[in-house]
């Protein structure tokens, strides 16, 4: 790939990762969670000045509800995002504003305040449920104008010179399937991660996905970067899941692209309920299989997006920053 086509040039160096998948349950909340832990954390050497923002496109609003306390809505059962710790009720531009920020404002074009969370380096937009149904109602007669304005509204916010100045990564954990809310985000991204369980149907969906990319690049001036495809849930007692591992490391459509470990426990391994390192405590223990699996994980991210190997930051006590 010549340097003009390199996804760092797309956002002044700035990299966007998108987690999508034809179906749920797959995974995608936990990679998402998993590279917003190890590279606001210092694992990514190209993050060590720049903070991590991840975004929650996804109604189901998992993501969020690991950094925020999200707040339920009378006679909904959609959440919403709790009031942002900046906002002054006896401010009259904050009071026009509501002291709410969500990731799909900026479809809209509205301004948007990210959310500090525990983890120091990482900010968040979280998922607003109640506009995400508005936008599976205006799907229904989406036209491309509208595809292109919030394609537009998208891209914008992120080649603002300040968003570049203040990140270095951005996450954006998707929906399943492809609509209104996933296709501007395959043509904004830089990068993507493919999870997939080795069972058949997310093998169909991994397929269309990447001809889902292939497609989008063919009218990008960047090609998105397949940072990893990451076969998930793994049970070497089953002879389908070892059979659809050994294809998927045979197939030159997958097999640069394949992380080297499958991951197994992490198939257990639960969201919180509440949000996370809301002491400073870690993810998990260093030295654990999950840890271990997951720093092989990330190492393939790395080296596919910057050239080079993760590095194991000194341990240290994480501060809160509200």
């Amino acid at each position: 790939m010549d340097e003009a086509s390199s996804p760092a040039t797309m956002y002044n160096g700035m990299r966007v990762i998108a987690v999508p998948f034809e179906k749920g349950g797959v995974g995608k909340t936990t990679i998402a969670l998993l590279l917003a832990y190890f590279a606001s954390s210092g694992y990514f050497p190209n993050m060590t000045r720049k903070r991590v923002c991840g975004m929650d496109f996804d109604d189901q609003q998992n993501f969020s509800s690991c950094f925020l306390k999200m707040e339920n809505v009378s006679g909904f059962e959609d959440r919403v995002p709790p009031l942002h710790p900046t906002y002054n009720a006896n401010d009259p531009d904050d009071v026009e504003w509501g002291g709410r920020s969500c990731s799909t404002d900026l479809y809209y074009g509205n301004p948007v305040e990210p959310y500090p969370t525990a983890l120091a380096n990482f900010e968040i937009l979280p998922s607003d449920g109640l506009q995400i149904k508005s936008f599976e109602d205006a799907e229904r007669s989406a036209s491309q104008t509208l595809l292109e304005q919030i394609t537009s509204e998208l891209a914008n916010w992120m080649h603002q010179p300040d968003v570049q100045e203040r990140y270095g990564m951005i996450i954006l954990d998707c929906p399943p399937g492809k609509n209104l809310i996933t296709a501007p985000i395959l043509r904004a991204c830089t990068d993507v991660i493919l999870p997939t369980e080795l069972e058949q149907f997310s093998i169909d969906g991994l397929k269309k996905i990447l001809g889902d990319i292939e497609g989008a690049n063919a009218s990008r001036r960047v090609p998105i970067n397949i940072a990893a495809i990451i076969a998930n849930k793994f049970d070497a007692r089953l002879s389908m899941h070892k059979e659809q591992l050994a294809a998927l490391k045979s197939n030159p459509k997958t097999r640069d692209y394949l992380a080297p470990t499958p991951l197994r426990n992490l198939s257990d391994f639960k969201l919180p309920e509440t949000p996370i390192m809301n002491s400073g405590k870690e993810l998990f223990k260093r030295g654990s299989p999950a840890y271990r699996m997951s720093l092989n994980t990330m190492d393939h991210i790395c080296q596919r997006m910057y050239g080079h190997s993760v590095k194991v930051p000194a341990k240290k006590k994480l501060k809160a920053v509200v």
